[in-house]
């Protein structure tokens, strides 16, 4: 058990460095592409009308991507003020509590957005011409992730009596 635990703890934290590094990518572009439309648009009076759908599309995958990531790093914004007065059992138990809603709300996110994808893949974007399935098929994958991530969590909670993120990696 031991020996699975750990593959998918080393699985888990691949995947994340993944979405963080293709983040990082879709970050660069925007970018780029913004600062090409600024410019074109000061310079020659003009701007390129691709370039807002593709920064608006890249933002949307950006977000989705790195919810799995914020619940892996434990990123996301909190308020522990009561969390910090239990005791070691109660802080389990109200976490893992925390996490199933969690897992809730990303089943609730992922299955509403497959049939919106399905429906949107004959349907081309506005000024560039790739299906808006594609561009909606971000938020089912990023669901997906972060139910696994979420579902590991509480497993590492109970059986190791820890998290993915040690204290000493995040210092």
């Amino acid at each position: 058990m031991k020996k699975l635990i750990n593959h998918l703890i080393n699985f888990t934290a691949t995947v994340c460095k993944v979405l963080s590094f293709i983040m990082v990518i879709l970050l660069m572009l925007m970018s780029i592409i913004m600062f090409v439309q600024i410019t074109s648009r000061v310079v020659f009076k003009t701007g390129f009308a691709w370039i807002e759908e593709l920064s608006r599309y890249s933002f949307i995958w950006m977000c989705f991507l790195g919810i799995p990531v914020a619940f892996y790093y434990n990123d996301f914004s909190r308020f522990d003020l009561l969390q910090e007065k239990f005791k070691a059992n109660t802080l389990k138990t109200s976490l893992t509590i925390i996490d199933i809603v969690l897992i809730g709300i990303m089943v609730i996110m992922t299955t509403g957005a497959i049939p919106l994808v399905q429906r949107q893949m004959g349907q081309l974007a506005t000024t560039l011409p790739i299906p808006m399935g594609i561009v909606y098929i971000a938020i089912p994958i990023g669901g997906v992730i972060s139910i696994f991530i979420l579902s590991l969590k509480i497993l590492l909670r109970w059986v190791e009596n820890r998290d993915f993120v040690l204290e000493e990696e995040t210092k």
